[in-house]
């Protein structure tokens, strides 16, 4: 199977900060009901090191993906996310299209193989962003 979507990077961003007190504070507040990251339950859920389904796919996927935080986000994808984390968002330089939105993303109530499928079944069905 060939590369798709043309050199074009997709973003997958959790609705919370990176490093430990980023971490500290998105447990806490998951604990305390204060916290949610739809993306976050799909890919880690409790295990910090990740849910083995989404560790293999990104070994074995040839779409380039980056795994953001909120805080780690470039000033132009961070403009675009605005209001809108979690989100996965297909970007070809400054030009994004959101692939799959807050809303979207809790719907699969943290079940990863149904996010991999829908988003699999979604990637490859993009035309690359120009």
């Amino acid at each position: 199977m060939s590369a798709p979507l043309g050199g074009s990077q997709v973003f997958c961003v959790y609705n919370a900060d990176s490093g430990f007190i980023g971490e500290l504070k998105y447990f806490v507040g998951k604990l305390s009901g204060r916290a949610d990251c739809a993306l976050c339950d799909i890919t880690h859920g409790p295990a910090w090191k990740g849910k083995a389904e989404w560790q293999n796919f990104l070994k074995e996927t040839q779409i380039s993906f980056d795994i953001l935080h909120r805080n780690e986000q470039s000033g132009t994808l961070s403009i675009y996310t605005k209001d809108r984390l979690p989100c996965v968002v297909l970007a070809h330089g400054n030009n994004y299209e959101m692939v799959m939105n807050p809303a979207e993303l809790e719907s699969f109530g943290g079940d990863t193989q149904q996010f991999l499928d829908c988003l699999s079944t979604k990637l490859f069905s993009l035309e690359p962003l120009q």
